[in-house]
């Protein structure tokens, strides 16, 4: 009897240690995924709470994002922000965000993706300038901003899931190896003035400091893809894919491009409209 209490004793124990391991399950990271970063910092004025954190969200392949239908859906709603910054996150002027990522499809090999913080000029936003973010190079120079963002997201992975962060979210302390803050400006993985070594750090992270976040810089990151100047397809080119907006309760939407009508379309609709014009003079010509 001894025994099988022993036995029934071991068998329970070590199903408690799997299902604790179940319920902190880590995240999932596929190279070619967009990665949302957060990351606080301290300061005069208005703190935040764990200042020296990152919050990370895995927000899927990049493809989803270059759709191009001119759409405008919800990514998620992110409560993670406010439970671990507080109630100031949003206005406090201490919290930064930015997305990066990159393509591994065979034609766009060495493809990265980032967001270019928008600005706010006379109460409106001003679109961001991909010039001012990234110069597009050879895909040999691009791969090592591919090997710090792919470092960056296999160490994400290994942390365990955050409630409230999506199905794949993370807190990170700033200093752990590959966080977002190591690869943000002065990071030990980047340098004095970019994020991940290479993106311009003026122009990649926004900082969110607004009331209500209505008009605030930063509020807005324009998604941005660099493809390499020896490219099969498009080589060289910096395309606008859409635009990342976040509210005051965490919930991050995404606009992609609107389509840009076929020149053949183009063609007739102003072939219709010098037509109608022509029209109208005539009309008054008559009544006259």
């Amino acid at each position: 009897m001894k025994n099988k209490n022993i036995l029934t004793t071991t068998v329970l124990a070590i199903a408690g240690i799997t299902l604790a391991a179940s319920s902190a399950q880590a995240n999932t990271y596929t190279p070619g995924d967009l990665l949302l970063g957060f990351r606080g910092t301290t300061g005069t004025g208005t703190s935040i709470t764990n200042p020296t954190t990152n919050v990370v969200i895995d927000i899927g392949q990049a493809s989803t994002y270059t759709q191009q239908g001119g759409a405008t859906f919800t990514v998620g709603t992110f409560s993670a922000l406010s439970t671990n910054y507080g109630p100031n996150w949003w206005s406090a002027g201490k919290l930064f965000w930015g997305v990066t990522g990159d393509a591994t499809t065979s034609n766009a090999v060495d493809t990265l993706y980032a967001g270019g913080k928008e600005t706010i000029t006379g109460g409106s936003f001003v679109p961001a300038n991909p010039a001012n973010l990234f110069t597009p190079n050879t895909s040999s120079n691009q791969s090592a901003v591919v090997n710090k963002i792919e470092a960056f997201g296999n160490t994400f992975a290994t942390y365990s899931s955050l409630a409230g962060a999506g199905p794949d979210g993370a807190l990170q302390q700033g200093s752990d190896t590959n966080s977002f803050t190591s690869y943000a400006k002065n990071g030990v993985n980047s340098g004095a003035s970019t994020d991940f070594g290479f993106f311009s750090s003026v122009a990649f992270e926004g900082v969110l400091n607004g009331a209500a976040l209505n008009t605030t810089a930063g509020k807005k990151l324009d998604l941005f893809q660099f493809v390499p100047t020896d490219a099969t397809s498009n080589p060289g080119t910096s395309n606008l894919e859409g635009t990342f907006t976040i509210a005051n309760d965490g919930t991050v939407s995404y606009t992609e491009v609107a389509p840009v009508p076929e020149p053949a379309t183009g063609s007739l609709v102003a072939g219709i409209a010098a037509v109608a014009a022509v029209i109208r003079r005539r009309r008054r010509a008559v009544a006259v």
